[in-house]
C-alpha cells in the first residue's frame, strides 16, 4: 500500500510508481434539484469515471467543459455536501470559496398510523419522507417521552 495526499493505493508489486497531474479542472458551482445534479465549472472533464453526492451515485451523465448534468440513483441523505467528480487522473477540486455546498434537508412528510398506538410497545408504524438515510445503523426514531423504535429497514423515502 502508498498513500499518495492522502489517498490510499495498492500496488502491484513492489515497483510503485504514480504519475502526479495537476488538474486544470475546477468545479465553481454545484445545486441538487430533486434528484438532477448541475456542477459548473472550467475546463471540466468528459471522460467521467464517477460523480456522487455523499454516498449516492450520479448517472448517466452529460456534460461538457463548463458543465456536467446528471440523475441521483436514489435521494441523498440529510446533510450537507460537496459533489465528488472522479476521472482516471483523479477527484476534480471544487472551489469552496465559490461553489455553495449543496444541503439537502430532512422532511418528514408522513406517520402511519399516527393514532392508536399501544403505548407498552410493539406496534409497528412507518415514517415517509425525503433525505432519510438508507442506512439502519444512521438512523434513529424517538418520541417526545423518549420512546425509542428500533429501525428495521430504511430507504431514501422510508422508515
Amino acid at each position: 500500500m502508498v498513500n499518495v495526499e492522502g489517498i490510499s493505493a495498492a500496488c502491484a508489486n513492489l515497483n510503485c510508481d504514480y504519475l502526479y497531474v495537476d488538474s486544470t479542472a475546477l468545479i465553481t458551482g454545484q445545486s441538487l434539484s430533486g434528484n438532477i445534479l448541475t456542477i459548473t465549472g472550467t475546463n471540466l472533464p468528459t471522460d467521467l469515471m464517477d460523480v456522487r453526492v455523499g454516498r449516492v451515485g450520479c448517472g448517466p451523465t452529460t456534460g461538457t467543459a463548463t458543465s456536467i448534468t446528471c440523475t441521483l440513483t436514489k435521494g441523498a441523505a440529510a446533510g450537507t455536501y460537496s459533489v465528488e467528480v472522479v476521472t482516471v487522473e483523479g477527484i476534480v477540486p471544487v472551489d469552496t470559496g465559490v461553489a455553495t455546498p449543496i444541503i439537502v434537508a430532512l422532511d418528514a412528510t408522513s406517520l402511519s398510523p399516527s393514532a392508536g398506538l399501544n403505548q407498552f410497545g410493539g406496534d409497528s408504524i412507518t415514517i415517509q419522507g425525503s433525505g432519510l438515510s438508507t442506512s439502519t445503523s444512521d438512523v434513529s426514531v424517538s418520541f417526545s417521552d423518549g420512546t425509542a423504535c428500533n429501525v428495521i429497514s430504511s430507504t431514501d423515502t422510508e422508515v
